[in-house]
């Protein structure tokens, strides 16, 4: 009789770090659970979401999240208008944050209701759509977003961010998707309703650009030039145009024509330049050299 096999893979998860090994037996509880059903993954789904009502509900009643401050600004902006409303939000959100007042009759009780019904409608929407474009980690998907909204709790259904968390996870789906128009329009939506405030900064602030024109243009002879690294022979010959690139760079910003300066610190330099005096020839401290030959050279 010969000895019995011990279980593929025993001898290996024993030799595991601590973290591996964790990341198998989840594997594996996920695997000896079944949760790849559809019956039991409504179940783990309804259990958490039951969880964070309950929660809610007994151990912190008194959680309103933003709900109670999203009720006063809608109540009042029918009366000062959208422009003078929580500008930290752009138009189109206020108007949808004026739907939980529409369907709570104006009152604040039933602003709250309107509110988190909503933001669980979008829950089980966006858990649907995991059901569907999850794939093969469709499962997994479900449980992991189940188990997010579990540990941050009743917050999760009184604060906008939901929606923009929404936004952000269905425009990974479209990228597995490869639909890249739709899954961009999306997160540049839920990142310009995170962002508004700091898109509007320059409608307060003269000194502030509109757009980033004037980086982009300081760059853009490294741009142009990008493909050119490529050839540079070797890995010193690399270092030596960085360093170059530094130093022209390093001019523009000092406002110095770096071929003035290079040519004239150059010939500085040549002319047995005195150690002690290498802080005048910084792009900072840089003055021309009225020298003609060096004006020339230049």
């Amino acid at each position: 009789m010969g000895e019995p096999r011990k279980p593929v893979g025993a001898t290996r998860v024993g030799a595991l770090s601590p973290s591996r090994r964790l990341a198998h037996l989840a594997v594996s509880l996920f695997q000896d659970l079944e949760l790849r059903s559809p019956r039991t993954l409504l179940l783990v789904w309804s259990v958490g979401r039951l969880t964070v009502f309950l929660v809610w509900g007994v151990f912190t009643p008194e959680t309103q999240g933003d709900v109670v401050y999203y009720f006063q600004h809608i109540d009042n902006m029918f009366s000062v208008g959208p422009e003078l409303t929580m500008r930290e939000y752009p138009t189109p959100v206020l108007w949808m944050l004026a739907l939980p007042w529409l369907l709570g009759l104006g009152t604040q009780q039933g602003y709250v209701i309107a509110f988190v019904g909503l933001m669980l409608l979008l829950d089980i929407a966006f858990s649907l759509s995991l059901w569907r474009g999850g794939g093969r980690l469709r499962a997994h998907a479900i449980v992991f977003w189940t188990l997010f909204v579990v540990f941050i709790g009743p917050t999760v259904y009184l604060r906008f961010d939901l929606v923009t968390s929404v936004l952000a996870g269905w425009s990974l789906l479209l990228v597995a998707r490869r639909a890249w128009a739709w899954s961009g329009a999306l997160a540049g939506t839920g990142a310009a309703i995170k962002l508004w405030p700091a898109l509007l900064r320059f409608l307060d602030d003269g000194r502030l650009e509109i757009d980033n024109n004037i980086a982009e243009r300081a760059i853009r002879s490294i741009a142009v030039g990008r493909r050119n690294w490529l050839f540079a022979g070797s890995k010193v010959g690399g270092e030596r145009a960085a360093a170059i690139y530094s130093v022209i760079e390093t001019c523009k910003a000092n406002q110095v024509d770096p071929q003035r300066y290079i040519a004239d610190v150059t010939a500085r330099i040549a002319g047995n330049w005195p150690a002690s005096r290498w802080d005048e020839l910084m792009p900072w401290n840089w003055k021309a050299d009225a020298n003609p030959q060096v004006a020339h050279a230049a």
